[in-house]
């Protein structure tokens, strides 16, 4: 499935199941991870690609009911944060 056929399924699942819907279906997916990363930190079987699969697939829900260009903002903003915290790790040791 192509990035646009995504995105036009995921606005189909929206307008069915609604946006408060699917907020509510994100906050549970993210929580079968959280699980599924825990029982792979102790060892135990886990499904961790089905779920990030999941959460992924969520994700493109959120960001159609949310704003997509104030994502893309913060994402930038977070990730040039993350590589100056990398580049300058040297200066905590």
């Amino acid at each position: 499935m192509t990035r646009d056929e995504e995105i036009v399924l995921c606005n189909k699942a929206i307008e069915h199941y609604k946006p408060a819907n699917q907020v509510v279906q994100a906050i549970e997916e993210l929580g079968e991870l959280q699980q599924a990363l825990a029982r792979f930190l102790n060892d135990k079987a886990n499904n961790v690609e089905e779920e990030i699969a999941d959460v992924e697939i969520m994700i493109i829900q959120l960001k159609i009911i949310f704003n997509l260009g104030e994502i893309d903002n913060w994402r930038e903003y977070k990730l040039t944060r993350l590589k100056d915290r990398i580049n300058n790790e040297w200066f905590r040791y």
